[in-house]
């Protein structure tokens, strides 16, 4: 009964914020590719701003990652690594309410 009322919706609640910082992680990815392939222009003030908002919202992820992982010249794998680390969090969220339901 407790856990139908409370503790199922917390854990959805939890994966809808972890699946929307997921989407946040692809959107900084594609910016990234576009402001380095000259597609975007960063003096654009709509430009700036999100850029700079996905840029501090991101940032702090990552930075633990990229101090574990190598570099590989150009090519950022932390972003990756941090969307798999998601990935994994939310199917045991799922699979958290899956049993819970039974």
């Amino acid at each position: 009964m407790f856990t139908d009322i409370i503790i199922v919706p917390l854990l959805q609640l939890i994966d809808v914020c972890l699946r929307m910082y997921r989407y946040a992680i692809t959107c900084y990815i594609i910016a990234s590719l576009c402001l380095f392939f000259g597609l975007l222009n960063m003096n654009s003030p709509l430009i700036y701003n999100g850029f700079g908002t996905l840029r501090q919202l991101i940032e702090p992820a990552l930075r633990p990652i990229r101090r574990i992982l190598p570099v590989f010249g150009f090519l950022d794998l932390s972003p990756l690594v941090l969307i798999l680390g998601l990935k994994f969090i939310s199917s045991v969220i799922f699979e958290m309410i899956v049993r819970l339901m039974k």
